[in-house]
């Protein structure tokens, strides 16, 4: 994940984890495709950031078939 921080907030944003990234078990089960994207949430709320980027933009999952 790639952020905008302000200046004065860079040293303290260095020592949480601002982002949460997670795909909801619901996304995979409506999906058809393979590929879910999954949801960023900001859970360091007292910083001012900005989300500039993410990578991967999705990842894939299958079905094992026994």
């Amino acid at each position: 994940i790639k952020f905008d921080v302000p200046i004065e907030q860079f040293a303290e944003v260095e020592k949480v984890r601002p982002y949460e990234v997670y795909v909801p078990y619901s996304k995979i089960l409506e999906d058809e495709t393979g590929f879910v994207t999954p949801d960023i949430e900001q859970t360091a709320e007292q910083f001012q950031l900005r989300l500039r980027s993410f990578q991967p933009k999705a990842v894939a999952y299958f079905t094992v078939l026994n």
